[in-house]
């Protein structure tokens, strides 16, 4: 019985105890903060000329502000370009991976694919529909005019934005893969090119130049 009277005592005690200094620090706290702002607050306007002047000062914030903005839009990528940009990066990385399927799978239903992935939650998403319309009405998916015509519409903007970000240090690995993949497929003189030739250094296996038709060896002596 002594030990839980006693238990009970100190309790009460330290219990009343910590509950009255909290309410004396927030108190005291209270005071301090309160006084604290309005003689920070009447030092400021003293020091900047008025209660006029600091709303004046406010307005010309705001003004500079909007003004550093326009000027950062008219003279960086639009947010048209940006969007143009990752449609352009969604639709090749989607081509990619139908490609990899193919190669290793014969006679593939790239609809039964699409609707197959628009059933997921990962890369379920609008584009998928729009790839499913042409694939529906297309003999050749992967070879069809209507995909082209999306990369060339929206080459421009790609080469902006990634133009830019590398010149700002930014990377942009993914699309920038997307549009080397593109470009190496559209493109008739590329660096992939320089392979034969090296073939044919190596191992006289022909190269077929530019101007001509034939395979021909070249002389690299």
């Amino acid at each position: 019985v002594g030990m839980w009277a006693l238990s009970a005592v100190v309790f009460l005690y330290v219990a009343t105890g910590g509950l009255r200094a909290v309410a004396y620090v927030d108190s005291v706290q209270c005071v301090l903060l309160a006084g604290g702002i309005m003689v920070i607050g009447a030092i400021a306007l003293i020091n900047i000329g008025g209660f006029s002047n600091l709303i004046d000062g406010i307005a010309a914030l705001s003004q500079n502000g909007e003004l550093l903005a326009y000027a950062y839009i008219e003279n960086s990528s639009t947010e048209i370009d940006l969007s143009n940009c990752l449609y352009f990066g969604r639709v090749a990385s989607m081509l990619q991976g139908l490609e990899l399927i193919a190669k290793n799978m014969v006679n593939i239903d790239f609809g039964i694919v699409l609707n197959n992935w628009m059933g997921g939650c990962i890369i379920r998403s609008n584009l998928l529909k729009e790839l499913n319309v042409v694939s529906s009405a297309s003999k050749d998916f992967l070879g069809d005019l209507k995909l082209n015509k999306i990369f060339k519409d929206n080459l421009v903007s790609t080469k902006k934005i990634i133009s830019e970000a590398v010149l700002n240090d930014i990377s942009t690995p993914v699309l920038s893969a997307s549009l080397n993949w593109y470009l190496n497929l559209s493109s008739s003189s590329n660096p992939s090119n320089l392979i034969q030739a090296q073939r044919d250094f190596f191992g006289r296996h022909k190269v077929q130049l530019v101007d001509s038709e034939e395979d021909v060896n070249i002389d690299w002596d």
